[in-house]
């Protein structure tokens, strides 16, 4: 006679003894990344509302979980370029592909004039999240507007791979420009009483930031 289990099982990294996607996604975290500033760091990720899949591209990156070609290399994958293949020039880390690759750089620059400041981005990728932030706005403000770092990151992504894969052509406008359809998409449908139109938003994004505040 086969003997079934009939109990239930207890996830144990949960104080709630139950598993979410969220409990899930902590779990490379809570065994190797300890710190506080790491804790801060994915504290301020899960308080943005974007795609979800874009959360978890964020996640990935931040933890440095990304397969570029260094890191597939890293697991002993042979790849005829470990070079960037948004600009040949570099080898294809995370910190190059999102933050110091000049494609990555111009998309920045772009955010930067967007919004009508002037910041000095660090090379790691854990700071340069961080320092995605306006002074000049509260807490609730900034998770928006961190909203728009990880949809940057994204698309970023997914150009990636459209060129490595598709044929695609390498073009730091359309990464920006989706990014900010994306994030006034998730801001105007996701929070109630948001008035301003996408016209407001791609020519004063400051004052339709504040306005949510």
């Amino acid at each position: 006679m086969e003997a079934r289990y009939t109990g239930s099982l207890d996830w144990i990294v949960d104080d709630s003894s139950k598993y979410t996607v969220r409990s899930g996604f902590e779990v490379p975290h809570a065994l190797g990344h300890q710190s506080r500033d790491s804790t801060i760091i994915f504290d301020q990720l899960w308080r943005v509302r974007v795609a979800p899949s874009a959360i978890v591209c964020a996640w990935r990156v931040l933890l440095n979980r990304i397969p570029t070609r260094v890191n597939l290399a890293r697991r002993g994958i042979n790849l005829d370029s470990y070079f960037c293949p948004l600009c040949n020039k570099q080898k294809e880390t995370t910190e190059h592909l999102f933050i110091t690759c000049e494609v990555a750089t111009k998309v920045w620059d772009s955010c930067d004039r967007w919004i009508g400041i002037t910041s000095v981005r660090h090379k790691a990728i854990d700071i340069h999240f961080q320092n995605f932030y306006l002074l000049c706005c509260n807490g609730k403000v900034n998770d928006v507007w961190k909203g728009m770092w990880v949809l940057v990151v994204w698309e970023i992504w997914k150009l990636r791979n459209k060129v490595v894969f598709n044929n695609g052509v390498v073009d730091d406008l359309e990464i920006f420009s989706l990014a900010q359809l994306s994030c006034w998409t998730w801001v105007k449908y996701g929070r109630k009483r948001v008035i301003f139109s996408l016209s407001d938003w791609n020519f004063c994004p400051l004052q339709c930031l504040r306005n949510l505040g």
